[in-house]
């Protein structure tokens, strides 16, 4: 599998932007390609990336908030399964390395709390990772969350990830749960 870094490079812009608002849920978008289809709220944006992995076909659907905070969602074929556990600690190894690469001695990288949560997915329950973080540039420390949970489905493995600022947290949440909710898989 590739490299988490890229991931977290791309996440990076999203982590230092300003507030845009709460999630518009009165008049949702409804996203569906290749086997995935949700509703997100409509101040939310939508980006597919497909790929092939080792042979696998996959897709990174990535959901930005009017904020600060990104959900994503990959989604894949195949036998390579993942736990909300291995992937949460591969992203919390590989994320200060990229910070640090990208910022140099500027940025901080603080692990401040691990522990599981418990969303609807779906329709059903679903136990994965919480891994609260902060990052610390020029002297300033924003705290932020990151959550991830897996499922399997008869024919996909699905991995969900957000990451947000704690301050965008509270104002975000009901737009990932709203896409929690209306997830389907094909």
């Amino acid at each position: 599998m590739r490299s988490m870094t890229a991931v977290a490079l791309i996440t990076f812009p999203m982590i230092l932007a300003c507030g845009g608002g709460a999630p518009d849920l009165a008049a949702p978008n409804t996203f569906s390609e290749a086997g995935v289809s949700f509703s997100y709220p409509g101040n939310w944006s939508v980006e597919r990336e497909p790929d092939v992995v080792d042979g696998i076909p996959m897709q990174t659907i990535t959901v930005s908030t009017a904020n600060d905070g990104i959900l994503n969602i990959l989604s894949y074929k195949g036998q390579m399964a993942m736990t909300s556990t291995s992937f949460a600690d591969t992203m919390m190894a590989e994320l200060p390395v990229a910070m640090h690469d990208l910022m140099g001695d500027s940025m901080e990288f603080r692990v401040r709390a691990t522990s599981t949560t418990t969303r609807t997915i779906a329709g059903a329950p679903v136990i994965g990772d919480r891994r609260a973080f902060s990052l610390v540039l020029f002297g300033v420390d924003v705290p932020h969350t990151f959550e991830v949970f897996t499922v399997r489905t008869a024919s996909h493995h699905v991995v969900l990830y957000q990451q947000v600022s704690d301050e965008e947290l509270v104002g975000d949440e009901a737009g990932f749960d709203f896409v929690y909710s209306t997830l389907k898989v094909d």
